[in-house]
């Protein structure tokens, strides 16, 4: 987030509908340019279920409100050639979300 918007800061807590539904007019879409639109797809299509979706379905809320401010095309991808790695979800939850499944299957062939 912080690579789309200027004044993003991080947020202990975060606003979202259950299972991302959202009822929202078109002005609230347009007020973020197309570009911030095309960096968010770039981020997720690497694979079909990236854990990144999970991120921008909390993330659309704040983006809708209209309290972000974008950066500009070009200044976002500088940032993003700058950074070593494609900005993508952190290694440590997707570690943390395979350990807790498999605890989780572990836990249930016990019970069997």
């Amino acid at each position: 987030m912080h690579i789309l918007f200027s004044n993003y800061s991080s947020l202990l807590f975060i606003k979202f509908p259950p299972g991302g539904n959202f009822l929202i007019g078109a002005d609230k879409i347009k007020a973020q340019p197309i570009y911030i639109y095309k960096f968010l797809y770039e981020f997720v299509s690497y694979e079909d279920e990236t854990m990144e979706l999970m991120v921008i379905e909390r993330a659309l809320y704040l983006i809708w409100t209209g309290k972000l401010i974008a950066r500009e095309e070009n200044e976002i991808s500088n940032l993003i050639k700058s950074n070593k790695k494609k900005p993508t979800m952190c290694t440590y939850l997707k570690y943390r979300l395979t350990t807790l499944t498999m605890r989780f299957v572990y836990l249930l062939k016990g019970r069997t």
